[in-house]
């Protein structure tokens, strides 16, 4: 969750120079238009309802949340996040510095470079995904849950890896 906060604030960046590069709004397409509910409870094995789209500066943010309650001890359900935003150098930047280091893992064959973030010093614990499009990029985030209640460590990757795969197909359409 902290990269997706930091990838979103590099996207959202005034800095003249990221703004220098020219990447503006992905032309009529929406975060929520790039995974359908049915696949986004395919992929988290949980039923999830409809995504809630939120604009960002220069792209779209979607969050599904889970219909089902939240796991004993967390305060709200499950969710998936899939933001569509201009790669600004910014986040061109924090990219490849997660791809050039051994505590995450790129993914290949997705992409222009996917890079899965992974923490607790676990490549299996790799949650966030984020995956270069040209001049956009796609980040792939699941939230709220437990382990192993929810999900197990090395579960995690493919659940974004999935999503990100129904993402790339529509963004290249």
């Amino acid at each position: 969750a902290l990269a997706v906060a930091l990838l979103l604030m590099a996207a959202c960046s005034d800095d003249s120079n990221d703004n220098a590069n020219g990447a503006d709004e992905p032309a009529g397409v929406s975060a929520c238009d790039l995974v359908t509910t049915e696949e986004a409870t395919a992929a988290m094995g949980k039923p999830m309802a409809d995504g809630e789209e939120t604009d960002t500066d220069g792209g779209t943010l979607c969050t599904w949340f889970s219909t089902d309650p939240p796991s004993e001890g967390l305060d709200s359900p499950t969710k998936l996040e899939v933001a569509l935003l201009p790669l600004r150098p910014s986040a061109q930047q924090l990219i490849d510095t997660l791809a050039g280091s051994p505590e995450h893992r790129v993914v290949p064959d997705l992409g222009d470079l996917a890079v899965a973030e992974c923490t607790f010093g676990d490549t299996d614990h790799c949650s966030e995904l984020y995956v270069v499009l040209g001049d956009q990029y796609l980040a792939v985030d699941m939230g709220n849950f437990a382990w192993p209640a929810d999900y197990e460590r090395a579960e995690l990757l493919g659940i974004v890896s999935e999503v990100a795969g129904h993402a790339v197909l529509r963004v290249r359409k």
